[in-house]
């Protein structure tokens, strides 16, 4: 069994013609020459992250520093509006055209078990 987070953030192409897809809820950039390769390197990006945290014991603690909340009710990541507008601004001062996205991530049963019994 998993649980399923959904999470937003926004992709956008520097003037170079490079795409970027930044989720702020775990301040992670994918990126590549294609909308496909920013998704494929973001998606990589992730599961590294969830996956180095798990091994060195401190997801919980990265998630929490990130503003995620986690409890017996679940486990939520921070407004996409709170962390992502650094980087929302740092766009439209560049005067890049910003797209929405979102995605969503399933959580193994194992690592949401772990996330709420370090929540207690």
């Amino acid at each position: 069994m998993t649980s399923s987070i959904f999470l937003k953030g926004v992709m956008y192409q520097d003037v170079a013609g490079r795409y970027y897809m930044h989720i702020p809820a775990l301040d992670l950039t994918g990126e590549g020459g294609s909308r496909e390769e920013a998704k494929a390197s973001l998606k990589a990006m992730m599961k590294t992250y969830f996956e180095q945290g798990m091994l060195r014991g401190r997801l919980y603690e990265n998630l929490v520093e990130l503003g995620w909340q986690i409890g017996p009710a679940g486990i939520f990541p921070p407004d996409f509006y709170i962390r992502g507008i650094r980087e929302i601004l740092r766009c439209i001062k560049s005067g890049t055209s910003l797209y929405d996205m979102s995605c969503r991530i399933e959580l193994p049963e194992e690592w949401r078990l772990y996330l709420q019994k370090e929540a207690d």
